[in-house]
Parts: structure tokens; sequence; C-alpha cells
């Protein structure tokens, strides 16, 4: 009834997935095989699937920090726990997510986060209803306030018009990223975003991605701000994350950033532009991103398993 999950399963879990998620949470085999089974923190032994009649009615998968990420020492990723809304209430959650959780103790992980994970679906539980929020209570989790995904077309926003403060000072500039310029980038994420962002970004430039999309804000020699674009094949786009320095906040300059960022997107031919795993959408809401997904992410402390 449990077995390990293998690829010989994806066209069941997809299918399981297709049936139980809204459709703009819909994913591709492409997509859950780079998610999963490529993905070097994906811990096989600890994820399970549930199958009834020879079905695919649960998933969960569960992701260690085999990339030594310090800020994750010792945490593990819940990336996804799913039971068919046809097979719920007879305890299979609770099933699926002791067996995850065993296999986790036993490797002495201290911490399990949800959702979040380097190449995840969701940055928590997507839209959870209370009964949701009950279930993984229950089990122990602690759940954060809510975050959100924004949306917004901007091949139709006039960003002259905008009514946001934006720091003129010519002394700051904002240009694309060269490869010159990685000592003084890496400086500027030990400062500030020691963790996660500086490995993401240099495990992207390390594997030829493409410099145009990441901006830097500097004043004099230093990096002072960062941000990170993309645009895809079909002319949509992403923003983020990005950030400034410590030392140079409150004085507009991530308006600033912000703004030259989304012009770079505008001047690309991108329509839609997607800021994910936000909490700020009063802030971007200024430039004219509205909420389309909201999740709570959340935690669950193990405590000694030494």
């Amino acid at each position: 009834m449990f077995e390990n999950i293998t690829k010989q399963d994806i066209d069941g879990i997809i299918k399981l997935w297709e049936y139980n998620f809204d459709k703009k949470y819909h994913i591709d085999r492409n997509r859950f095989i780079k998610n999963v089974f490529d993905d070097i923190d994906f811990y096989s032994d600890g994820s399970f699937i549930l199958k009834i009649d020879n079905n695919v009615v649960g998933l969960i998968i569960v992701k260690l920090n085999n990339r030594n990420i310090e800020e994750y020492e010792n945490c593990a990723w819940l990336n996804i726990l799913l039971v068919d809304k046809k097979f719920r209430y007879h305890g299979y959650g609770m099933s699926l997510y002791k067996l995850s959780e065993k296999k986790l103790i036993n490797l002495g992980v201290r911490k399990i986060l949800l959702g979040g994970d380097i190449n995840n679906f969701f940055s928590g539980i997507p839209e959870p209803s209370h009964e949701v929020e009950r279930f993984f209570k229950d089990l122990g989790f602690q759940l954060n306030e809510p975050h959100y995904d924004l949306m917004a077309d901007v091949s139709k926003l006039d960003f002259s018009k905008l009514n946001v403060k934006i720091n003129m000072d010519s002394s700051y500039i904002v240009k694309e990223f060269r490869l010159n310029d990685i000592n003084a980038l890496n400086k500027f994420f030990d400062k500030n975003f020691p963790g996660r962002w500086k490995h993401e970004i240099n495990n992207y430039i390390e594997n030829n991605g493409d410099f145009q999309n990441i901006i830097l804000m500097w004043s004099d020699k230093s990096v002072i701000g960062f941000c990170k674009i993309n645009v895809d094949a079909t002319g949509n786009g992403s923003l983020g994350p990005i950030g400034i320095d410590i030392d140079y906040r409150g004085k507009k300059l991530g308006n600033k950033l912000l703004l030259e960022s989304l012009n770079l997107l505008k001047m690309r031919g991108t329509r839609k532009v997607i800021i994910d795993w936000t909490i700020l959408k009063e802030f971007y809401g200024q430039f004219g991103f509205r909420p389309y997904k909201f999740y709570r992410s959340g935690f669950k402390e193990l405590g000694d398993n030494k």
C-alpha cells in the first residue's frame, strides 16, 4: 500500500495532482522530474506514495539540505503531502507523514519546514482551508502568517505615472551584472544575505545563467542592491529576489531598483510578471502588483534526536 516513489509512478502522481489542485498549480512531467528526481536534496528513502487498487491516491516528498546551506543546517523540507480528496479522513495523510518523519528523525534532522525547498512546487501550504491548517497543527507544525505570489501585466502599466517616491540621485547606478562583478556581488551577499540568495545566484552564474537577468545597484565601487529577473519563452517573466544593503535602506533605493528592473522587463517585451513568496503586497501594490496565490509556511521542531 505504501511504497517509495519511483519514476514509474509519475503519470499516476500527475493525475492525482491535477484532480486535487486548481489548474494554476498544475505541473507537467518534466517539471516534476526536475524538482524531485533531479534535485540533489531529494530524499528518496523518506518519500512515499499510497496506492489503492493500483492507483496513486497519496503522496509525500521530503528533501534534505544536501547543498549544505548554513541557514538550513539540520533541517529538512516537506515538499508536498497530498491525499486524494476521495480518500481523506481515513488517516492516510497522518500515516504518510509518520513514515517520512521517522526516517528524518533517524537521520538526526532537527526541524521540518513546510515547502520552500530550493526547487519547490510551493513556498508553503497553498491556499489552505481551516481543515488543512488544523491537520498540520495537529501534526505539531507551527504555521506562519500568509505570504503571497503577486502578478502584474507590465506591458499595460505606465510606470511614469506611479505615485511612488523614487530616489533620483544619479550617483546610484543600476546596471546588468558582468562576470568581473562577482567579488563585489558576493561581498554584498556576505554582508546582507549570506545564505540562500548567495547560493542560488552563484549556482545560476556557474551554470551559464543569463547575466542580463542579474541587476545590480552600485554606489561608487560597491554593490548596494541586487535584483534577479527573468523572461521565459512565452514572454512572461518573474522578479525576485530583490534587496538593498542594510546601510542604504530607508533612502527609497529599493523603489529605484524595483522600477528600473521592471522597466528592463517591459523593454524586453515581457507581459505578465510574477513576484513570488512575499509578505509585502502593499509595497509591490504601488507598482501595480496584485495577489493571485497565497500560502502558509510553517515548521516543526523535532528536538534533540542525537
